[in-house]
Parts: structure tokens; C-alpha cells; sequence
């Protein structure tokens, strides 16, 4: 018995992994990202810092040697031109381009290349502080915002694309190595935590195992104890059934001269037949039940059709009323059955050796899932003094009865988990009441095969 077959134990292992994996993954492109932007940031602010720097310088000098505007440019297009070809001092930087407020090109010297068309790239270098784009000759072009008192500039380096995918390359060289050995280290674990959770699932798995066996075999005892209780009872049964007619037959003998009569043979000729019906009743039910197989099952209209025929063959002056209802519909499997005809068959008898023109009825409710046959007659009723020792198997109140038929029938009744029960006795009669369990799909755990 395996809780977690091994296939199922590795598939799980398996998605754990594959998600992980995603998920480190995912982690290592979202790393990747934020790098390479801060490679582009930093080089953005380094080049803002050195234009500004030398922009700076440069108009000091101008200052200091109070040189005059010339050719109608303004002072800081001066220094723009000034500082964009100091820029290419910087090896990274191909070319400088300019652009004021409005977005129209300044004219430099360091300019190459296509200036910028449209509003987009300044206005995100606005928000930003940079943009990079990728120039049509392979090269690229960042763009950085110069804030200014009166005016404001962007200032656009053409870069040689090689060393910004020197950074960027270096960057993905070691995220992946982190990456792996992040992804080694979470397999390795998440291995070592799904190895400790086998072990335990297999200790309780064992355990689980062991603890059914157990049970298995205590079901078995049991069924076993349940087998032999209903046999015996039985047995007994049989043994209390063929006392009233070895009875007659004994008292038959004891007078030989009477057997020759006509009607003393027809009488021996019934009590043996009797006889051999109550035997081969008797050895049909204690064979089904020592298989304890279920091998049909009837309703309990069905079943209680049974007792009302042999009941009016048996009893000629006795009556017998059967009150149905709608629960009769329900089913009871051959092994409830004839337990049950044995109780019935046994109160039938008891009843009419108390008045032969006895009146019984029987009533049958499904209760609190349980059958409840109710079995009334008009015999006479149990003495006070016998009603508390009434299934003791030496309490009687026949003259040479012995009490064992209603011991049998209580014990009957216990071996399939239910009971018998005297509910009331007076004058005019008794009424016993017999409960049964309703077995679910008409099988009964006490009956399995073993």
C-alpha cells in the first residue's frame, strides 16, 4: 500500500523545480534589467557632470579675459560648442549634438549623424534626465537635459556601442553564474527537503500499514467471533425447533399400540416431515452464513412473505397480520434474512404453544437507519416475576420447556449488532420488538469473507 506512489513523488519534485526555476529565472531577467539601466545612468550622469564641468571652466575664462559676444551667438551656445568638442576628448564619444529649448538643432562642429525628430525623446529626457536611443549606425546616441536659469538644452552623444556591451555583457556573465549557482544551491535544498518529507511520509505510510494490518486482522477475529455466535444460535435453534416434534414422537413410542393407527401414522408421517424441513432450513442458513457471502437480497416485504406462508401451513388455527407500510421497500440481504426468519419463526411458535387460536401482528418501521419489527399477540402475556429473567436460557414457563428459545434469539439478534426486546406484557398478550441495522448496499462488515 503506497500513500504517494514513486512516480507521483517525482513529478511533484519535479514541478517544485521547474517553478523555482521560473522563478529565479524571472528574478535574474528583472536583475538584468535595473543593471544594464544603471550602466546607462551612470554613464549619463558622468558625461552631464564632465560637460557641465568644462562648460563651467570655460566661462570663467571668458569672464577672466572679458571677451565680447561675437557673431550674434549667445554666451552659453559658445560654451555648448566649446564643451561639446572638449567631449570628444572622452574615448567613448563620437560625435555632440545640441538642441535648445524648442528642440531645434544647435549648430556644432561635433555634430554627426541625423539630428532627433519629434517631441517624444526630449520630453522623456525632460522626466528622466536621459534617454538612450540606438543610432542607424549601430552606434548609440544618449541624450541628456541641461536645466538652466533662463534656457534649457539637451545635449546628445554619439557613443561607440562597444563599451556600454562590454558592461553589459560582463553583467549578464555574472548573473548567470549567480544564477546557476543561486539555482544549484535552491535544488540541492529543496532536494534535501523533499528526501526528509519522503522519509517521513514513508515512516507514517509504514506506521498506516502496520496499524491496518491490525485492523484487518481484529476484523477478522471479530468476523470470525460474529461467525461462530450466529452458528451456534443457530444450532441451538435447530436443536429447540426438533424438540416439540422428537417430543411427539417420543410420546408416540412410549404407546406402541398406537401406532398402528391411521391417524397416529399420518402424524408420524407430518412430525418427520417437519422434522426434515426444519433441518434443511436450518442447514441452508448456517451454510450461507459460514461462507458469509451475500448472495441475493430481498425486500422486507419480501422477507416477511416468507414466515406469513409457512405460518398459515404450520398453524391452522392461529392468524397472522402483517401491517406494510412504505418502508417494507427497503432491502435485507440473505445472511440478515435468515437470521431474522429464525427470530420470527421462534416467537411464531412460542406464541401459538401459548393459544393455539393465537392472533399475532407484526409491524415493521425503518428508524434512525434500523429495521424495527414489532410482534404482537394475544397469548396471555409473560408473568411479572419471569419478565426480568425472560431470556436467561433456564427460564421457562412451559412445563418442560427449558428457555433456551428466546436466549437463542436475543443472541440471534446481538450477532448482527441488533437486539430483542420485550416492550410490553399484560393479560391480554406480549409484544416483542426486534431492531436490526439497515446495512448500507446490503453488506454487512461482520459477514465478510475472510
Amino acid at each position: 500500500m503506497n500513500i504517494l506512489p514513486e512516480s507521483n513523488l517525482w513529478k511533484s519534485f519535479s514541478w517544485v523545480a521547474l517553478i523555482l526555476a521560473g522563478m529565479v529565472i524571472a528574478l535574474l531577467f528583472v536583475s538584468r534589467s535595473q543593471l544594464h539601466r544603471q550602466v546607462i545612468e551612470s554613464e549619463a550622469m558622468f558625461l552631464k557632470a564632465q560637460f557641465e564641468q568644462s562648460m563651467n571652466t570655460l566661462l570663467l575664462d571668458e569672464l577672466d579675459e572679458e571677451i565680447a559676444w561675437i557673431e550674434g551667438k549667445s554666451l552659453e551656445e559658445r560654451l555648448i560648442n566649446q564643451a561639446a568638442l572638449e567631449s570628444l576628448g572622452i574615448p567613448q564619444v563620437e560625435g555632440v549634438q545640441a538642441y535648445n529649448h524648442e528642440f531645434t538643432p544647435i549648430p556644432l562642429a561635433t555634430a554627426v549623424g541625423s539630428p532627433v525628430s519629434g517631441n517624444e525623446l526630449f520630453q522623456n529626457a525632460r522626466l528622466e534626465g536621459w534617454v538612450l536611443r540606438v543610432l542607424p549606425s549601430g552606434s548609440f546616441g544618449l541624450m541628456i537635459h541641461l536645466p538652466d536659469q533662463q534656457d534649457s538644452y539637451y545635449i546628445e552623444f554619439q557613443l561607440n556601442g562597444e563599451p556600454l556591451q562590454d558592461a553589459w555583457n560582463r553583467i549578464d556573465t555574472t548573473l548567470v553564474k549567480q544564477g546557476s549557482g543561486l539555482m544549484i544551491f535552491a535544488v540541492v535544498l529543496l532536494w534535501s527537503i523533499f528526501l526528509m518529507m519522503i522519509r517521513r511520509i514513508q515512516a507514517k505510510e509504514k506506521l498506516l500499514i502496520e496499524k491496518t494490518e491490525v485492523l484487518k486482522q481484529t476484523n477478522q477475529e471479530l468476523s470470525r467471533a460474529y461467525k461462530t455466535t450466529s452458528l451456534g444460535a443457530l444450532t441451538g435453534h435447530l436443536m429447540h425447533a426438533l424438540k416439540s416434534p422428537l417430543t411427539a414422537l417420543n410420546d408416540l413410542a412410549r404407546n406402541p399400540d398406537s401406532l398402528i393407527k391411521e391417524d397416529n401414522s399420518a402424524d408420524i408421517r407430518s412430525t418427520i416431515h417437519q422434522m426434515e424441513g426444519l433441518v434443511h432450513q436450518a442447514l441452508e442458513t448456517i451454510k450461507e452464513t459460514e461462507k458469509g457471502e451475500i448472495s441475493y437480497c430481498l425486500t422486507m416485504k419480501e422477507l416477511l412473505a416468507i414466515p406469513r406462508q409457512e405460518f398459515a401451513k404450520k398453524y391452522a388455527l392461529a392468524r397472522l397480520e402483517i401491517n406494510e407500510s412504505y418502508s417494507l421497500s427497503g432491502l435485507v440481504n440473505n445472511l440478515q434474512g435468515n437470521l431474522i426468519l429464525a427470530i420470527l419463526s421462534n416467537l411464531f411458535q412460542n406464541s401459538v404453544e401459548a393459544k393455539k387460536d393465537v392472533s399475532l401482528s407484526i409491524d415493521c418501521l425503518e428508524e434512525d437507519g434500523n429495521w424495527i419489527l414489532s410482534l404482537t399477540d394475544n397469548a396471555g402475556g409473560i408473568p411479572t416475576a419471569l419478565q426480568r429473567q425472560l431470556f436467561s436460557p433456564i427460564i421457562s414457563r412451559k412445563p418442560r420447556g427449558s428457555g433456551i428459545g428466546l436466549a437463542l434469539c436475543k443472541q440471534l439478534a446481538e450477532s448482527m449488532d441488533g437486539s430483542l426486546r420485550l416492550v410490553s406484557s399484560d393479560k391480554q398478550g406480549s409484544c416483542f420488538r426486534l431492531t436490526v441495522p439497515k446495512l448500507e448496499g446490503s453488506t454487512s462488515p461482520m459477514f465478510a469473507s475472510i
